[in-house]
């Protein structure tokens, strides 16, 4: 756990505004910690997902990715999600889905299920199947894909 009030590391604050892209050099002690605190609020997205044993609930990560703008890469990368009936899906499809349902610019390279799932080694029916689930989440939560619904189909 960061602790804000640390001298000792204000260096380390001073690096982290200067790795965004800020200028740190005439920042007082207390604006540099004002400004850390600011910046981890705003750039940090959830979930974080840690090591365990079953799969995670899938509408629930969804909706915390969504409504934070993005996610934590999982410090399990064989962590699997529960996305409705069938076996869970890996979680590397559902980061997948949130890249592509957010992005604010059309990518260059094609994101259809059909060529996602054999850049990602994952089957294409789980895109399908955790696609569904994302539609019902970013309904109940408010947050609709920035470049319109279904626009890697067009």
């Amino acid at each position: 756990m960061i602790d804000i009030d640390d001298s000792g590391a204000l260096p380390d604050f001073r690096q982290f505004i200067v790795s965004v892209g800020l200028d740190a050099s005439e920042l007082t002690d207390d604006e540099v910690r004002a400004r850390v605190r600011a910046l981890l609020e705003e750039r940090v997205p959830a979930p974080a997902v840690g090591f365990g044993d079953g799969p995670i609930n899938g509408r629930e990560w969804f909706a915390a990715a969504l409504t934070a703008g993005g996610f934590r890469q999982p410090e399990d990368r064989d962590r699997r999600a529960v996305v409705g009936a069938g076996e869970p899906v890996h979680l590397v499809v559902l980061a997948i889905l949130v890249m592509r349902h957010l992005p604010n610019a059309r990518p260059q390279q094609p994101w259809t299920d059909e060529s996602l799932a054999p850049q990602s080694g994952q089957p294409v029916e789980d895109f399908a199947r955790a696609q569904r689930l994302l539609d019902e989440v970013a309904a109940d939560v408010g947050v609709p894909p920035r470049l319109g619904s279904r626009w890697w189909e067009q």
